[in-house]
């Protein structure tokens, strides 16, 4: 029973994941903060599971004793881990994207990594800066 409790609070914190990436107009971009915040969370699970359960109340509903919950703290500690692992897996490619996103959202906040962004990056600002300059001379002539 204590299984089935533990697949219930983790499912349903997928299932929270799950909401947050659908819907109409999702884009990698609105996306992203709720896959980096569940990575996150899946960490604090593993701590979470092995102390209060804060995040686990029907396991920890179920779970009678100390004993009890010490044999099966390790297992979900386990399981939450090889759950990060899958999550990283599969949502690697996120991280790679990381500073395209942030050219997209705020290229005058992106740093430079090396790659062929940061000639673009760097031509963006160039522009900017200059259109900047003008928009200035124009109001102080006027």
């Amino acid at each position: 029973m204590n299984d089935l409790a533990f697949l219930v609070d983790i499912c349903g914190h997928l299932n929270d994941l799950n909401l947050k990436l659908q819907g109409k107009n999702k884009t990698i971009i609105n996306t992203l903060p709720a896959v980096q915040a569940f990575s996150h969370k899946l960490e604090l699970f593993v701590v979470d599971v092995q102390s209060d359960m804060l995040h686990f109340p029907t396991l920890k509903a179920f779970l009678d004793d100390d004993e009890e919950m010490a044999s099966c703290t390790a297992e979900y500690t386990h399981f939450i881990e090889k759950l990060q692992q899958e999550f990283s897996n599969q949502f690697s490619q996120f991280q790679s994207l990381k500073h395209i996103i942030q050219l997209i959202k705020a290229p005058q906040k992106a740093k430079p990594n090396g790659e062929l962004l940061d000639l673009l990056l760097l031509d963006w600002r160039t522009r900017t800066r200059k259109i900047s300059t003008i928009c200035v001379r124009v109001d102080i002539d006027y």
